[in-house]
């Protein structure tokens, strides 16, 4: 996992990300804190790229992809980040050689992420329940669990047609059940084993996140833009034939919008930063009142209400009428965390000069460092932070940066930066 900010004003973006990897291998994970996730995705343009979550694409690492098309493509300038971002896909879209074995082990690689982490969550909540609880059963909780994501998978849209994604079942479909067959508690079940293979199905045709998701960020200002502009990508890599790589939010600073604070991959503690609360506290906060404002109106229909009007319709009405009011509640709760919070917070931003741009990418990187350090959750975010500012005039420059090797002692590394460059405008 990672932690990941871009900050934007009229003037420049600041990009800043932690230096933590976590590698999995034959079912075991060790972390690092040497990981590069900012580069210049052109030497002399002012255009850069954070890379998060799986730091490979297709088993090629996604800084030998970047790098290589930098070294193809960085020298020639574009209108737009958009056009840049496009350019990159495409590069992508023809990087390398992926055969059919290659697809079929990313579509059982992902499947078998999804599975594993609803089987382990299913797993912890089951561990967390207190002795003197029976709480839920195992089989049960995966119950929920599978049924659960089942749900919010089918409220995302389809990235693939129904006869594409027909076609990825009919060709796939002996190598997804392989995985389902090998999920350990999910056989033990026709139930478990028929919900698992919705989920399945669900994750490869609809524009989710999975574990196995990799995205990138390209942030910067194209020849024709006065004003920054960040554009994300997520991708799965290849889903049976099909390759996705799906845009998400594009945003661009322009004088009605003139300031923006993006989070990437862990968002939690720049989100509290920003609004003033904790996501999760408040969600739990919302459903205790909503039960205890039903609960006291029911009860006080029960307690002063007569025989004639404690209906079910009554009942129904009453809860029907609190959820409604819990809903009212948490826009105005909104709209008060944005007049207190958020918009001095992004009013200031505004006004922030360069450096001060960059300060607040990396505090915001380190903010979520220090509660993964402090906090009894897996430290998943860590190690040195690197720092860039892209700027119209100045380009892309490095306020902090991390060298896995002494730079006094490679002086040709930096003598031979331009030459690809040199060599391609000559």
């Amino acid at each position: 996992m990672t932690a990941e900010i871009a900050i934007a004003n009229k003037h420049a973006v600041a990009l800043a990300a932690d230096s933590k990897v976590t590698v999995t291998s034959t079912g075991m994970s060790k972390g690092y804190d040497t990981a590069n996730k900012v580069f210049t995705l052109s030497k002399i343009h002012p255009v850069g790229i954070m890379i998060f979550g799986n730091a490979e694409f297709m088993g090629y690492p996604w800084e030998t992809i970047i790098k290589i098309y930098r070294g193809k493509h960085g020298a020639q300038s574009k209108p737009t980040i958009s056009a840049w971002a496009k350019d990159f896909v495409a590069f992508v879209r023809t990087f390398g050689v992926v055969e059919q074995h290659h697809k079929v082990e990313n579509l059982k690689a992902l499947v078998a992420a999804v599975l594993d982490e609803i089987v382990s969550a299913a797993q912890e909540q089951c561990s967390n329940s207190s002795e003197g609880d029976e709480g839920e059963s195992f089989s049960d909780a995966l119950h929920r669990l599978l049924t659960d994501r089942l749900a919010q998978l089918q409220r995302k849209p389809l990235w693939l047609k129904r006869s594409r994604s027909q076609q990825l079942v009919k060709q796939y479909g002996e190598a997804l059940a392989e995985v389902v067959a090998t999920a350990g508690p999910i056989t033990e079940s026709d139930s478990l084993r028929k919900l698992a293979a919705e989920v399945v199905i669900n994750t490869l045709i609809r524009d989710v996140e999975s574990p196995i998701t990799s995205g990138f960020v390209i942030a910067g200002f194209g020849d024709d833009e006065l004003f920054p502009t960040i554009t994300e990508f997520h991708t799965n890599g290849y889903i049976g034939d099909n390759l996705l790589i799906a845009p998400k939010l594009e945003t661009d600073i322009r004088r009605s919008q003139s300031a923006s604070i993006r989070a990437f991959a862990q968002r939690d503690m720049v989100q509290s930063f920003m609004d003033g609360y904790d996501t999760r506290l408040m969600t739990a906060l919302a459903g205790m009142f909503g039960e205890a404002l039903r609960d006291s109106c029911l009860s006080v229909l029960e307690s002063y209400g007569t025989k004639r009007n404690q209906t079910v319709t009554n009942r129904t009405e009453i809860e029907t009428a609190a959820r409604e009011r819990v809903g009212a509640l948490l826009k105005d709760f909104k709209h008060v965390s944005n007049e207190l919070f958020s918009d001095p917070v992004m009013a200031m931003v505004n006004l922030l000069p360069k450096d001060e741009l960059a300060h607040l990418a990396e505090s915001l990187v380190a903010l979520t460092s220090l509660k993964r350090r402090v906090s009894r959750e897996i430290e998943t975010v860590g190690g040195a932070i690197d720092v860039a500012l892209i700027s119209k005039g100045d380009g892309f420059v490095w306020i902090k940066r991390k060298h896995y090797f002494k730079p006094e002692l490679n002086p040709q590394f930096f003598r031979n930066y331009f030459r690809d460059t040199m060599s391609e405008e000559a």
